[in-house]
């Protein structure tokens, strides 16, 4: 619940801040999608009957397919002035983390997870999930990658006052969807989700709120112009 609400907040500050770029767009569908998404995990882990618990959990497909087209964008938008470059050139990649997580979601969020087993062991639930959940969680890993990509090509590009402004929206996206690395991956591995990873995900967001309101408070969510090379990123820590 801290997260969902930490994640509407940045999401409404995003709405009042002048001018709004295109940047400023994708990071507020970004921050509404996890703050949903966060939502439905809430309202799922709270009720009392299992069909409230199996809906919720499937409805929580809908805004999480939203997370990579639209942080994607916004990783390839953040403190760039040459971004519309940057958007052209990734434009077939944008289409495919943007049409195939959706078409999934749309398709099968009825049917992505199986079933809802409680484990006496461990003492949590466990969401068993079909092919379409294994696909999902795939694209997420593969767009989780790009994204801490993109923004550490940026954090690479700046230098003295701009790297002081973006150094903490840069830590939040890396915490974030580094943690989102770990636990889709987990479900990849297991062909099922389960209230640690739920749980996991959440710290990571509400962390990285945090780190993000530091920097919407530095920065006043402004864009930096920076200019990152247009060529491939090499020597990536996050891609190694």
């Amino acid at each position: 619940l801290i997260a969902a609400i930490g994640a509407f907040l940045l999401a409404l500050a995003t709405l009042l801040s002048r001018p709004r770029s295109f940047a400023h767009w994708s990071f507020f569908v970004g921050m509404l999608a996890c703050a949903l998404e966060r939502s439905c995990q809430v309202a799922s882990l709270t009720t009392d009957s299992l069909n409230d618990l199996l809906f919720w959990q499937r409805l929580a497909v809908l805004p999480l397919s939203l997370l990579p087209v639209s942080w994607l964008v916004f990783s390839l938008a953040f403190a760039r002035g040459n971004h519309r470059e940057f958007l052209r050139k990734w434009q077939p990649g944008l289409l495919l983390f943007g049409a195939l997580p959706i078409g999934l979601a749309l398709g099968q969020w009825q049917s992505w997870i199986s079933d809802a087993v409680w484990t006496e062991q461990a003492g949590h639930w466990v969401f068993p999930v079909t092919h379409a959940g294994i696909l999902l969680h795939a694209t997420i890993v593969i767009s989780a990658v790009l994204i801490i990509t993109n923004v550490e090509w940026t954090f690479r590009a700046a230098v003295g006052t701009a790297r002081w402004k973006i150094k903490y929206a840069v830590l939040g996206i890396a915490l974030l969807f580094g943690v989102r690395i770990f636990s889709s991956s987990q479900v990849i591995l297991y062909s099922a989700n389960n209230v640690q990873l739920i749980t996991l995900n959440s710290i990571a967001l509400a962390l990285a709120c945090l780190l993000l309101g530091v920097w919407a408070y530095r920065s006043r969510i402004a864009d930096a112009d920076l200019y990152p090379s247009t060529a491939a990123l090499h020597k990536s820590l996050t891609a190694l």
